[in-house]
């Protein structure tokens, strides 16, 4: 099911249980590296993320989220309207594994270049077990859960300059993968 709010555009079943296990399994199994603290959000020189992040290239998991990358272009060209790069094999892909007390503070996401921006944040949540906590939070003037993305499987896309997090994971084990859709500077 397609829905769009002011700042979001969702999808509740793109990927099937299967697919899931598939493309989480490949990217645990085949990552190039881990995030290191130094490339994480900061609050008083201490990290906001509390996650393990698994970094792959694209072009390793081309074959798993081809379709993915296409409806992204085609949900961008529909609702967004941004100036989008196309996809490169040597784009990062970040698999965030939460466990119990991970989370994402507040952030936005961003670019520390003058040449381009990211514009879009993707987040479709590959979890295998269930888990409770871990909600998506966006703040843009009034802080909302975003409720889509807690059902395995679902696609959540959101303007990356808003300010969003993930509240702590209270059990369980939560899997989002992100996909950035990035473009040249806002003018």
């Amino acid at each position: 099911k397609l829905e769009m709010s002011v700042d979001t555009f969702y999808n509740k079943d793109f990927y099937s249980p299967t697919a899931i296990k598939e493309l989480s399994s490949f990217i645990e199994d085949n990552y190039s590296h881990e995030e290191q603290n130094q490339n994480q959000a900061e609050q008083n020189g201490k990290s906001k993320k509390k996650t393990r992040t698994l970094i792959i290239h694209r072009g390793r998991i081309r074959h798993l989220i081809e379709r993915l990358e296409t409806y992204i272009t085609y949900i961008n060209q529909k609702y967004f309207g941004y100036d989008l790069y196309p996809f490169s094999n040597h784009d990062n892909c970040l698999l965030n594994i939460y466990e119990p007390k991970g989370e994402y503070g507040y952030h936005v996401d961003g670019s520390r270049s003058d040449k381009w921006d990211m514009k879009l944040t993707v987040l479709v949540n590959l979890s295998t077990q269930p888990y409770t906590g871990g909600d998506l939070m966006i703040f843009n003037g009034n802080e909302y859960k975003v409720e889509e993305l807690s059902i395995p499987g679902s696609v959540v896309m959101i303007k990356s300059y808003l300010n969003h997090k993930v509240t702590p994971v209270l059990s369980g084990q939560r899997k989002t993968l992100t996909i950035f859709g990035c473009g040249p500077s806002f003018k």
